[in-house]
């Protein structure tokens, strides 16, 4: 008998694993956007030092926030459903894309963020599946 990672694990999980990818994504892509400005290389300040360290944040929170709600809501599902298939992370990606798609403020656009974000990670699924599922 396989024991199950509660959901609540899995979403923890999720969500300092975005962390880390946020801290990375947020030194390489911040740094290098902050410090070269219309071409032009600028010294680096204390003032700019902010400017990263708030745009790393930034990056963070919304990995871990995105990876947490994507784990929490994928694994619910399976554990509703009693299976584990593509429509489950699905419904995880919907979620966590409709979640950043509240930004907008716009029924479309929160549906669309959602939705697409929804095909992207259930397609990423069934590629890592292979074509016996």
């Amino acid at each position: 008998m396989e024991l199950k990672t509660p959901c609540s694990s899995s979403a923890v999980d999720g969500a300092l694993r975005g962390a880390f990818i946020g801290l990375c994504w947020g030194l390489v892509i911040d740094t290098n956007s902050a410090t070269v400005e219309s071409g032009v290389i600028q010294k680096a300040t204390a003032r700019s030092s902010i400017g990263v360290a708030s745009s790393v944040g930034r990056a963070a929170l919304g990995f871990s926030a995105f990876l947490g709600i994507y784990n929490l809501v994928s694994c619910n599902f399976e554990t509703i459903r009693g299976r584990k298939d593509p429509f489950n992370n699905f419904m995880g990606g919907a979620a966590a894309g409709a979640l950043f798609g509240l930004s907008s403020k716009n029924p479309r656009t929160i549906a669309a963020t959602a939705i697409g974000t929804g095909v992207m990670t259930s397609a990423v699924t069934m590629l890592q599946l292979g074509p016996e599922r």
